[in-house]
């Protein structure tokens, strides 16, 4: 092994290859802080929503004619193909971490007017929950995961057809048969991606709340001697969740007080629900009961109020954790730093 020595550069020449060099690369500028990254996609995002009512009124519609060839309809069609095996994935608005590291980053100075909280956040897993009628004329609701957009399940329920909810797979679904709504995309074919956050979270509560669950099926099975040798009353396992349960929200104007003395609370809190059984059970002695569950908390969610739904990772939505992610930062942002 050796290592190659460099002549020396001299003197005469050495600025103008630094000003060489300098001119090849793009100008050195600080790293945006993340209320700068916020405010530069607000205004993206309301320059894009400005396009798509043009383009609805067929402004400038002529400058997108074109008559193409075969092989440019051979590529939209292969696109469309390798698109629709993966319309699903990322389509989730995945909120940045709150960011601590600059004296500019830290809690939005307009928290109070122009945000809108949910708390507590779920443990479980973010999916996407898309709606479809079956062969018999029901609606089937199938899960897709986050990243990928792959289903992994698939259950009858009393959502409308041509729906799609931003949720939250409980952790503990098979015992408790929940799923927590976060967010609405579109409801029985009415999109709401363009929708404020405010109105999004109204339209959700408004909407779940008319829905009656869709009982189980008979075939659901009860594993009595486990439930004994907990001493709790407890199913063995929901074959699909039973229950869509929506993420509590609070609406501005929510002042510092409000924040920490209600809001930061209820995010390190464990929810408890009460799951009513449906009637349909196998077991006439659990039919019509309920079962009191406690729902684990994965921390606080924030959205900018007038910001309409953002697919992938963006910073119109901070997470706040209820505890330090594993290989995280070094000094990480969690629930614990703001107390009243």
């Amino acid at each position: 092994m050796f290592t190659a020595r460099r002549s020396p550069v001299p003197p005469h020449q050495a600025g103008g290859l630094r000003r060489a060099s300098e001119f090849k690369m793009p100008p050195s500028t600080r790293p945006l802080t993340q209320d700068e990254r916020r405010h530069r996609a607000l205004e993206e995002q309301k320059s894009a929503s400005y396009e798509r009512i043009n383009a609805a009124r067929n402004i400038d519609s002529m400058a997108f004619l074109s008559l193409g060839n075969e092989d440019e309809e051979d590529e939209d069609r292969k696109r469309n193909r390798r698109r629709k095996n993966r319309r699903y994935a990322d389509v989730c608005m995945f909120a940045e971490l709150l960011e601590l590291q600059t004296e500019h980053d830290g809690l939005p100075h307009n928290l109070e007017t122009g945000w809108v909280a949910l708390a507590p956040i779920p443990v479980g897993k973010r999916c996407l929950a898309v709606t479809y009628s079956g062969k018999d004329y029901r609606t089937s609701t199938q899960l897709f995961s986050r990243l990928k957009g792959a289903r992994f399940l698939k259950f009858p329920s009393p959502l409308p057809m041509n729906s799609i909810l931003d949720c939250v797979l409980d952790a503990n679904w098979e015992v408790n048969g929940i799923i927590h709504v976060l967010d609405i995309l579109r409801w029985h074919g009415k999109d709401f991606t363009d929708c404020e956050a405010n109105f999004r979270f109204w339209w959700r509560d408004s909407r779940i709340s008319e829905i009656t669950p869709l009982p189980p099926s008979p075939s659901m099975e009860f594993d009595f001697a486990s439930m004994a040798q907990a001493e709790r009353e407890i199913p063995l396992t929901f074959q699909y969740p039973y229950v869509f349960l929506p993420v509590p929200y609070y609406t501005p104007p929510i002042s510092m007080e409000m924040f920490l003395t209600t809001v930061i609370p209820a995010a390190k809190m464990t929810r408890s629900f009460e799951v009513k059984l449906p009637p349909a059970l196998p077991s006439t002695s659990w039919a019509g009961r309920a079962l009191q569950t406690g729902i684990a908390t994965d921390g606080l969610l924030l959205y900018v109020s007038e910001a309409s739904y953002q697919s992938g990772e963006t910073p119109l939505s901070t997470w706040v954790p209820t505890k330090p992610l594993e290989g995280g930062l070094s000094n990480p942002v969690t629930l614990d730093l703001f107390e009243a």
